[in-house]
């Protein structure tokens, strides 16, 4: 007989309810009808984890280091907040309860349990968007007058706009960036569970990778691939046979590629968008970037602030797109030392971690830091709540198994 523990069942029921908010949020704001929902949701989260460690009694010490830099990288945010200056407290709070859970919960979470039901929720939802965006393309009139009723009413003009005139597809999520991202974390979390029941997992794999293709968005793809070649690497000693596993992996991908363009309508746009020079290949970027430097230099070159850049155009650009100018505009180089720098520390700790325990789940956790740190050149990952709340829980586990190992060793010995 399983012996029911309260504490174990409150903290899955924690961790459940912040990877609702990541996969969820759009639909919970527009159920509720309020913007900070998500931030109760996260507060909530964070209570019940406080409870478990009064309860508890004790922490572990030796991961205190996670908790310093996530409070590192939210000091920054305080530094003249346009969110609070407005009254848009729920881009504020989001990162910040955000901050919490993780501080607290890296604290008193010991076993690699949880991850796995995190990645477990990530392939379900992966395929869910994956199946509605070839719903999308298959029978597109079905799509437009069913499906689109189930995005969140002030996101379906644009969704229509960009699924009929940029082929690019937002499944039933409100922004075809969005659904491509909830697509690489099912990439991601199918690797980790390759070990068991491998032929689905490749099959899953190949599936939403195909997947990724259709929706169009261009720097999840490349940025993806770039952090599993660059993390195969760093995991693996370059050998001969390394490199005819690269060869081989490269084919296949080459092979997936083909056919994604030669009978997906669309597929082609990400070439196309990469090799077009007619056309803006930054698809806007350099006007924001432009713009960005514009607001620093008549700051008399000085730190704006945080979220300034996206008040300077009325909300209707979340952020610069690309993470490093923006930072710097808002909170100058001491800001941008001490968000970067951690996001580095953090890395560091990962190539460490897959050196010395080669495990899949060290390997995607290597992956999306690297992912993480390459999609900040294009994307706004420190500012989408979803790209960081994804941050947050990969480098949670890094640092518990960092500090405790038991887990991955076992994982290994059963490889």
């Amino acid at each position: 007989m399983i012996k029911f523990k309260l504490s174990d069942f409150l903290s899955y029921v924690a961790v459940f309810l912040v990877v609702l908010v990541l996969i969820g949020k759009v639909y919970i704001v527009e159920l509720f009808g309020r913007n900070t929902i998500c931030s109760y949701i996260l507060l909530l989260s964070s209570f019940i984890i406080f409870i478990l460690m009064i309860k508890k009694k004790t922490i572990n010490r030796k991961r205190l280091v996670f908790p310093i830099l996530l409070i590192m990288m939210w000091l920054p945010s305080l530094y003249n907040n346009a969110y609070i200056a407005d009254g848009k407290l729920e881009f504020f709070l989001n990162y910040t309860f955000a901050i919490l859970f993780f501080c607290l919960y890296s604290l008193y979470e010991d076993k690699n349990e949880k991850m796995d039901f995190v990645l477990k929720i990530f392939v379900a939802f992966a395929l869910i968007a994956s199946i509605a965006t070839w719903i999308s393309y298959l029978f597109p009139k079905i799509y437009l007058e069913k499906m689109i009723y189930i995005i969140p009413e002030y996101s379906r003009e644009l969704v229509v706009h960009m699924f009929k005139y940029d082929h690019a597809y937002a499944g039933i999520t409100n922004h075809y960036s969005r659904n491509a991202f909830y697509i690489l974390l099912g990439v991601l979390a199918s690797i980790k569970f390759l070990n068991k029941n491998r032929g689905v997992n490749i099959a899953l794999i190949i599936f939403f990778l195909i997947t990724l293709f259709l929706v169009g968005k261009r720097g999840h793809l490349l940025f993806l691939g770039m952090a599993l070649i660059i993390s195969y690497f760093i995991t693996n000693r370059v050998s001969i046979k390394v490199v005819l596993r690269f060869i081989m992996i490269t084919i296949i991908l080459s092979l997936i590629v083909t056919l994604a363009i030669r009978y997906i309508p669309g597929a082609d746009n990400i070439f196309n968008r990469i090799t077009n020079y007619s056309k803006d290949v930054s698809t806007g970027r350099f006007a924001l970037y432009d713009k960005a430097i514009d607001l620093y230099k008549s700051n008399e070159n000085t730190p704006i602030g945080w979220g300034q850049f996206s008040k300077s155009t009325k909300y209707y650009y979340a952020a610069v797109h690309n993470d490093y100018l923006q930072i710097f505009v808002e909170t100058g180089i001491i800001g941008l030392l001490l968000i970067i720098g951690g996001n580095l520390i953090i890395l560091f700790k990962s190539i460490f971690l897959v050196r010395k325990e080669k495990s899949l789940l060290a390997y995607i956790i290597l992956s999306f830091n690297i992912f993480f740190l390459l999609y900040s050149l294009t994307g706004l990952p420190h500012y989408d709540s979803e790209v960081y709340l994804a941050y947050f829980i990969f480098n949670t586990f890094l640092f518990i198994n960092l500090t405790n190992n038991t887990n991955l060793k076992k994982e290994i010995e059963e490889n």
